[in-house]
């Protein structure tokens, strides 16, 4: 189904991948429509979803005709954001995962800059991360200039231009072969790799989107591989860019147990002033281990407010 009539090119095609996110769709998709620039088109591509994520889509395009949405038998996320790339008509292409929130002001601040960055072929910007229920947890603090990034990027330091912050030239992704579905959950990654080569990357240091934290996202179901594609693509641009294809080795990450989890949130919360949210999570972590010293020291930190400084000491500043 095409929800809209295209009357002329927008400045952003907004692509949002959908598979069974129906619990958080419908404030996805009005993320977006409320949005304070609005020359955009949305594209909504649902991927076989068996939930009700596909009744939402088409609810919300028969209601709003900057809306494009179409469904198709599951074929993954990189094979879904190139057929929705194929449909895309706008001079950038930004990017919302389906359980996310894009703050009012996203595509405006973006809009803005892009306009005096002639050079720039993907322009992203911090994230506030909240967990299931929307509570925030923390503020990314990804780079901000190109050299940074790239060196991130090379070196194997995770992806600190996020895939749902990004826009990118339109152009750009087409001249570059779009995603390269081999690389699997690494593919914005490889993307942005490829792309570093033709053109400037950048982040805002403005808050764009609130990312949601929850075991179901495609993040935390493939932490145990991510790492492989990771280095593959990695190894790849060495080989593109003339480097001695050495081994690149990423970080393998995994899902810790709950308490481990609670923990964190707990600590990361109290350092970046989200009091409630620690002590939800404080609270959370003496249930899940009633017999952990550790929890029981992080809650006692949380609970008499303590500065920042302590919890730092406890763990170390080193959380995902």
């Amino acid at each position: 189904m095409d929800g809209s009539v295209k009357t002329g090119a927008p400045f952003f095609s907004v692509i949002m991948p959908v598979f069974n996110t129906e619990r958080y769709l419908g404030e996805a998709i009005e993320s977006i429509t409320r949005q304070s620039f609005p020359d955009f088109e949305l594209i909504i591509v649902d991927d076989g979803s068996t939930d009700g994520s596909l009744r939402i889509i088409l609810d919300h395009a028969s209601r709003d005709g900057r809306i494009i949405a179409q469904s198709k038998e599951w074929t993954g996320t990189s094979a879904t954001r190139n057929r929705a790339l194929e449909l895309a008509t706008g001079r950038f292409v930004a990017f919302l995962d389906a359980d996310d929130v894009a703050e009012p002001r996203r595509l405006e601040l973006q809009h803005d800059s892009l306009e005096h960055r002639p050079d720039c072929v993907g322009l992203g910007g911090q994230i506030l991360f909240m967990d299931r229920e929307g509570c925030p947890l923390y503020r990314s603090d990804f780079p901000l200039d190109h050299e940074a990034i790239d060196r991130a990027h090379m070196t194997g330091a995770g992806c600190v231009l996020s895939q749902g912050t990004s826009a990118l030239s339109r152009d750009a992704v087409l001249k570059v072969g779009g995603y390269r579905t081999q690389y699997h959950v690494a593919e914005d990654l490889d993307l942005l790799l490829r792309l570093a080569e033709i053109g400037r990357l950048a982040n805002l240091n403005e808050t764009l989107i609130r990312c949601r934290l929850h075991r179901d996202s495609l993040t935390q179901t493939h932490l145990g591989t991510g790492h492989m594609f990771a280095a593959a693509a990695i190894r790849d641009a060495r080989l593109r860019r003339g480097l001695p294809p050495e081994n690149v080795r990423v970080p393998e990450a995994s899902q810790p147990a709950a308490p481990a989890v609670f923990m964190h949130r707990a600590m990361k919360a109290q350092q970046h002033g989200f009091r409630k949210t620690a002590v939800k999570y404080a609270f959370r972590s003496i249930r899940a281990a009633p017999s952990d010293r550790m929890a029981w020291r992080v809650a006692v930190v949380v609970l008499l407010s303590g500065p920042a400084h302590r919890i730092r000491r406890l763990f170390g500043d080193k959380g995902h």
